[in-house]
């Protein structure tokens, strides 16, 4: 089967950062955040990846030899699909644009799935992912979507009207109660005969609710207790990291999927004292306060002037002399030797 990750996006709601790194290139737990959308892809058995490039397209070239083929973070030396990219740096072309771009590499096997390049979702059963797909297949839908609940919806976040058949009647409605869309879409080949031929559009109001007004079927699977962390913006992506950090500290339902993303990226920490997780090669000399969850990479080295507060992340190959890290990450392979204050950052 084919699949998607759209990592074509300008991430503007977290710039600066997105001045640096595309955003599905950004770190997650020392983890690029496309790995986890990547990850689940993964359980399906994709044959053909399909990757669309548009802002700073090399950094997502570099993620995806990160994450396969012998790359720094791959556990799979050779992956059983193929990895294509599709290319829009002339112009960026949307949710629903981008697909009808890569229209000729995602054509082929009926269905394909689509996700977002900046998801991240746990399960507390791994196989429900293939259930989501196996379900679009039995329905005979033009387009499936993931979805679960979410108090943001009607709030600060738009939801989906279903009806008791799971059909999506309407899209995009700022009501509490509706259904939180992940990012994760299913499609039947026929979605393409309801797209316009090219150019920036959206799929959701130029083709999915077009289609049903047509008398198509758009159905949700809804999965009402999986984990969907939210990394729309620096706060929001500091908050979903230490959610993240405390559900596997604390071993919740949601660990045993985490672990096994760690494990497909290399990173499989292991807890050296209470609240601290260490990859391998890593080195921890510094103090903890009371309650604090940390997550070293892989062969970083925190010295004994290094204080951590609430939560933090370091990444693989990196170095800190001094300073206080106080509910804030720092990316791979960074060298601190003078001394640093960060409090609610990320730093890159």
């Amino acid at each position: 089967m084919k699949a998607m990750i759209l990592t074509a996006g300008l991430g503007t709601r977290f710039r600066p950062h997105t001045d640096k790194l595309a955003k599905p290139a950004l770190p997650f737990l020392n983890i690029p955040l496309m790995g986890y959308s990547l990850f689940h892809l993964e359980s399906l058995g994709i044959k053909d990846l399909v990757l669309n490039l548009h802002h700073l397209p090399q950094t997502i070239r570099a993620v995806a030899a990160q994450c396969t083929t012998q790359g720094s973070l791959s556990s799979n030396s050779n992956p059983p699909y193929k990895i294509h990219f599709s290319d829009e740096t002339s112009m960026i072309l949307g949710s629903g644009g981008g697909l009808r771009h890569a229209e000729k590499l995602l054509r082929g096997s009926g269905n394909f799935v689509v996700s977002n390049g900046d998801e991240v979702l746990f399960f507390k059963k791994p196989e429900v992912f293939k259930q989501f797909f196996d379900a679009h297949l039995a329905s005979g839908a033009l387009a499936t979507l993931l979805t679960t609940d979410n108090e943001a919806v009607g709030v600060s976040l738009n939801g989906l009207r279903v009806n008791a058949s799971s059909d999506i009647t309407e899209f995009s409605i700022r009501e509490k109660g509706l259904a939180h869309f992940t990012g994760v879409f299913a499609f039947s080949d026929k979605v393409f005969d309801f797209m316009p031929k090219s150019g920036d559009f959206h799929i959701f109001k130029d083709v999915l609710a077009a289609a049903v007004k047509r008398g198509e079927k758009v159905k949700a699977h809804h999965i009402p207790d999986m984990l969907w962390l939210e990394t729309g913006d620096e706060k929001q992506y500091l908050t979903s990291t230490g959610e993240a950090l405390r559900h596997w500290n604390e071993g919740s339902p949601y660990a045993a999927q985490m672990k096994a993303v760690f494990e497909r990226y290399k990173q499989q920490p292991v807890r050296s004292a209470d609240g601290l997780w260490l990859g391998p090669g890593a080195q921890f000399d510094g103090a903890l306060t009371s309650n604090t969850v940390v997550l070293i990479g892989a062969n970083t080295v925190v010295r004994s002037g290094v204080e951590i507060k609430d939560f933090g992340v370091v990444g693989f190959d990196s170095i800190i002399d001094n300073g206080v890290i106080e509910r804030s990450v720092v990316a791979p392979t960074l060298h601190l030797h003078e001394m640093v204050t960060l409090r609610n950052q990320l730093v890159l």
